[in-house]
């Protein structure tokens, strides 16, 4: 639109017999008064959106920021859960290979003893 506003106020309007009259001339120093004012206004919204288009693009690496640090927050928590899971797994095993050999132990004893009893009984 700014380039449009230049064109403008190049151009005589195509009023060539109305440059010769004094009233003409004002006229056409008004209008080019008038483009001069709708440049700056429009370069004036173009500065005052570039801004805003500034601020959003902060606010979104912002956003982004916060967003990065917080799913980092959630996967430092995922390994320490994931941590305590390997541990308790840990336990569990070992727990399960002590009572393994507690059953052997009492098949031995059931092993030795019973044929014992039984003969005992009869």
């Amino acid at each position: 639109m700014i380039d449009h506003v230049d064109q403008l106020h190049d151009t005589d309007l195509d009023l060539p017999v109305a440059a010769r009259v004094p009233n003409s001339q004002t006229r056409l120093h008004i209008l080019q008064d008038v483009g001069v004012r709708l440049k700056t206004r429009l370069q004036d919204l173009v500065d005052e959106y570039d801004e805003y288009i500034r601020q959003c693009t902060h606010i979104m690496d912002g956003l982004t920021l916060v967003t990065q640090l917080e799913l980092n927050s959630i996967g430092r928590k995922d390994a320490r859960i994931n941590q305590e899971i390997s541990r308790v797994n840990l336990e569990v095993a070992q727990m399960t290979r002590l009572d393994g050999s507690l059953l052997k132990s009492i098949a031995m004893l059931g092993m030795v003893f019973l044929p014992t009893t039984f003969v005992l009984i009869s």
